[in-house]
């Protein structure tokens, strides 16, 4: 192998030295050696089990095949609980570059395959035909609905990646709302907060969702009583919203995929809808979502980092439900000072 110097690939994992071994990926992906890179990887996870803590190039080395390499090596790597400290789950990497007629064959069976499938439908395959071999983790639609939104995709490169949030709405000021009175609902608040079940990991997170006898005002003047800045959005834009959030780990936790997000957001709807059973009718779900008011609204102090400040109404009942949630992040994270979006970079 020719890495920049004249030793082998075993020398290289032997030396235990890190940035010789990212060297050595590097190279071996400007030369489209990717059984290289496949032997580099499986020398590095021989090497953990002994002791050397070369996990970042193992990592490091799967992602690179999931991103880069063609499908016959990117889809071997898509198997459950790989690469936990790569950028993102490999079954969303794989699906960046690789259509799903290519990438089939080579996946093995599991879940994670399943979720690859998955993000190929939200970069606009219809897969409706296609038949999984295993039950199906999911059990959403193959194909995007016409009222699903352009979800916010991630962006993956050989040095990092990005996941940029929806346009931020522009928000109108209003009078201070005063709050209405709540009222238990478990199954809608539960799945208000898991769209931001990722960014809890962190022990700076804060998340509060509620449900009120009222409208979205008055039912976010109960998390926020000083709030004056609100901005009426679709359902799709909403359902985007919800989509990003639960797909993100916030400044710690492990990034979950668009799959993830996609069916969360779906989750959402339906208990905010008090549907009892799952799957539910794409077409309900695409109706709830056009029968409800939906907002963003802006908290009273400001905050940086991973935020979801999204709420509700049901004209019908005049019921309406909030959530309020920001990650910060660490100080001096540089990733959460924009607000609207995570980096990761190598």
């Amino acid at each position: 192998m020719d890495s920049g110097s004249s030793k082998s690939i075993a020398e290289i994992v032997a030396g235990n030295d890190l940035n010789e071994l990212i060297r050595a990926i590097n190279a071996a992906c400007a030369r489209n050696d990717w059984d290289a890179l496949v032997e580099i990887g499986e020398r590095c996870e021989r090497a953990i089990e002994r002791g050397f803590q070369l996990w970042p190039a193992a990592h490091h080395a799967a992602y690179r095949l999931a991103l880069e390499a063609p499908s016959e090596w990117a889809g071997e790597v898509v198997i459950d609980g790989a690469a936990k400290f790569a950028p993102g789950p490999l079954s969303e990497v794989v699906a960046q570059f690789h259509a799903w007629a290519e990438l089939a064959p080579f996946i093995p069976e599991g879940p994670a395959g399943a979720f690859a499938m998955y993000e190929r439908v939200l970069r606009g395959e219809d897969l409706t035909e296609f038949v999984l071999d295993a039950p199906d983790p999911l059990e959403l639609p193959r194909v995007l609905q016409h009222w699903e939104p352009s979800y916010a995709l991630a962006e993956y490169k050989s040095d990092g990646a990005s996941f940029p949030s929806p346009p931020p709405p522009n928000f109108r000021s209003q009078p201070i709302a005063a709050p209405s009175k709540t009222f238990e609902d478990p199954e809608s608040i539960g799945a208000l907060l898991a769209l931001v079940q990722g960014w809890r990991n962190s022990s700076r997170t804060v998340a509060q969702a509620v449900a009120v006898d009222g409208d979205a005002a008055s039912c976010v003047a109960v998390i926020d009583p000083e709030v004056t800045r609100m901005a009426q959005i679709s359902g799709s834009d909403a359902m985007a919203w919800m989509a990003w959030a639960a797909s993100s780990g916030g400044a710690t936790g492990r990034r979950r995929g668009g799959a993830i997000g996609r069916l969360d957001a779906w989750v959402a709807v339906a208990a905010l809808a008090g549907f009892e059973e799952w799957p539910v009718e794409p077409d309900e779900i695409g109706a709830a979502l056009s029968g409800f008011d939906w907002w963003c609204w802006e908290p009273s102090q400001p905050v940086s980092g991973w935020s979801l400040y999204l709420a509700v109404d049901d004209p019908d009942t005049g019921e309406a439900w909030a959530i309020g949630a920001n990650d910060p992040g660490e100080v001096g994270d540089e990733a959460a000072s924009n607000g609207i979006g995570e980096e990761a970079q190598f």
